[in-house]
């Protein structure tokens, strides 16, 4: 019996950590994750495993899958990426050049493919992965539960439908709108899955530019929880890219406005980061000029600071919990480089697998596997009132049984075992669990870890 998890991070060999600063609420930790020959880009992390496309093993895209701790990179599938991969809940999905859109849990090798035209974007969460198809003129949603696709969205006009993003049950992406043929608006637009209601999540009618085109653009929009986020800009020469919030019934609120621009943002939970060039400078031609540098800010008490400012570009970077990744070309080609996040004086939890077993004959016979979980707190300050809050299985043959009590406290280096029975039928051969935990800190604030429970 295989039992994997995905939950956080141990320290990593090699991994260089960025000194404080001033008024800066983390400290950096980073791990370069691939820096092989060729282009390694568009990466993507849950838990200890990175997914991403690898152009040198074939300049058709390959996707692979790396840990944080170390390793070989892994081969997902055979050659040839539409789009993807991402990862999510011990799923890697990606879409094929077969039009085919393809899941398979980590450490194994089946997959699952449905049809799926190409697409020019593709995000996973849980069961579900959502894409742009075709020329951009469609949404359309894959199901691997059922194993069956649907649209979601579709026009007659092309590129009018891009930027699709999905956490949970809800899925988000940019839809134009179009006003009598005169031009056409972009919009975040949302689909909630589980009751398939639809819904505007920025205000329409921004009006038009001095060219007679949408007064706004917006791009690249991500979704955690019931916060998304997006880049936009006012539609005329001189004006930057920031990072917006969608606030219904407005045209936007910003969440980061710096000189340059601030693009391609990535959310999870109050954390959003984007690739960042604002220490550039406008040349002679009145463009902004410098390298791209990744930044991430805590939307709730509007701290931000810089990830990763080494020479060279650092750009489309993803977060999920604490870990940042982003493709990096500070070596001449393109690599994968990823960052950890650990607050200051604040308690940090991270989780491993101590030991897996029948308790008894009688377990055995009931099915009823025993898995003994360490947490471990790595960070400066005491976590109180350390309880599990939810425990997500990859089989739903798979039950886990009566969550343990709260731990009163654990101090900083201390370890705490955490027993969960679970009830595992004799012909599963290997399931995934996702956990998440909660603290108190030292100032009674209240810290989830990897992440915020995900909304009902």
């Amino acid at each position: 019996m295989l039992i994997c998890w995905d939950y956080s991070y141990e320290k990593r060999a090699g991994a260089t950590e960025a000194p404080p600063a001033v008024g800066w609420e983390w400290t950096v930790t980073e791990i370069p994750v691939v820096q092989d020959a060729g282009d390694q880009i568009s990466p993507k992390v849950d838990g200890d495993s990175v997914v991403y496309n690898d152009l040198n093993r074939s300049p058709l895209g390959m996707p692979m899958v790396k840990g944080l701790s170390g390793g070989e990179a892994e081969e997902v599938s055979g050659p040839g990426l539409a789009a993807g991969p991402d990862i999510d809940a011990g799923f890697i999905a990606w879409q094929n050049l077969n039009s085919q859109a393809c899941r398979r849990a980590l450490g194994e090798h089946a997959e699952q493919c449905l049809a799926l035209n190409p697409s020019t974007d593709f995000s996973l969460s849980g069961n579900k992965a959502i894409a742009c198809i075709g020329n951009g003129s469609s949404v359309r949603l894959a199901d691997f539960s059922s194993m069956s696709s649907k649209y979601l969205d579709s026009s007659t006009t092309a590129n009018s439908r891009y930027g699709s993003d999905i956490d949970g049950d809800t899925a988000i992406w940019v839809r134009e709108r179009g006003y009598a043929g005169n031009y056409y608006e972009p919009i975040i637009y949302a689909c909630n899955l589980r009751t398939n209601t639809t819904s505007y999540l920025t205000k329409t009618g921004g009006g038009v530019n001095t060219e007679g085109n949408s007064n706004y653009v917006r791009l690249h929009p991500s979704i955690s929880g019931d916060r998304v986020i997006y880049q936009q800009k006012v539609n005329d020469a001189g004006h930057d890219w920031d990072i917006y919030q969608a606030v219904p019934d407005t045209f936007g609120v910003a969440a980061v406005e710096q000189p340059g621009d601030q693009t391609k943002p990535s959310l999870s939970g109050n954390l959003a980061v984007y690739q960042d060039n604002r220490a550039g400078y406008i040349d002679a031609d009145g463009s902004w000029v410098d390298d791209w540098n990744i930044y991430v800010k805590d939307l709730d008490t509007g701290i931000e600071q810089p990830v990763c400012a080494a020479p060279g570009d650092q750009v489309s970077p993803a977060i999920k919990g604490d870990t940042v990744v982003w493709q990096d070309n500070r070596n001449g080609d393109w690599d994968v480089y990823a960052a950890v996040l650990s607050p200051y004086g604040r308690p940090r939890l991270t989780l491993s697998v101590g030991s897996v077993y029948w308790n008894s004959y009688n377990a055995f016979v009931n099915e009823e596997l025993t898995v003994l979980f360490r947490l471990n707190n790595r960070g400066e300050g005491p976590a109180r009132e350390v309880a599990l809050w939810q425990i997500l299985t990859s089989n739903p043959a798979v039950t886990p049984g009566t969550t343990p009590g709260p731990i009163a406290i654990l101090e900083s280096g201390q370890m705490a075992d955490m027993e969960i029975r679970f009830h595992c039928p004799a012909s599963v051969k290997r399931f995934y669990a996702r956990l998440y935990a909660r603290c108190i800190d030292a100032n009674g604030s209240e810290i989830w870890f990897p992440e915020p429970l995900p909304a009902d």
